[in-house]
């Protein structure tokens, strides 16, 4: 029905409850900055315009992580911890990464945040 396609699912009992969140980081994604340097294909952008992820699957996360849970489990087909190169990754639209960022900080002291990315 939305943008996309991203989901969640969760299991188990309170106290062992885990989470998986599954983000759409290609369909609303907007292009990188790109060179014409084949060792730096991509380079961060200041476009405060550019976006990994819509509005609605923004607002829909929000929502998925108010959800309780003890371990949840974020799964991005684009790299988000990555800062040591110039391909493919959250780190090219600084301002979504740092956005996701504050979403889960403050989930770190009441569940486990792992990311498969």
């Amino acid at each position: 029905e939305g943008e996309g396609v991203y989901d969640s699912k969760s299991w188990g009992p309170e106290g062992r409850r885990l989470q998986l969140i599954l983000l759409d980081v290609r369909y609303s994604r907007s292009e990188f900055e790109t060179t014409d340097d084949i060792t730096t294909p991509h380079v961060p952008t200041d476009d405060m315009e550019k976006r990994v992820l819509s509005e609605a699957q923004w607002s829909w996360l929000e929502s998925e992580l108010s959800k309780p849970a003890d371990v949840r489990l974020i799964v991005s087909s684009m790299q988000i911890l990555a800062d040591g190169h110039n391909f493919e990754c959250w780190r090219m639209i600084p301002h979504e990464r740092e956005r996701l960022y504050g979403l889960l900080e403050p989930l770190t002291a009441t569940s486990r945040v792992l990311i498969l990315s």
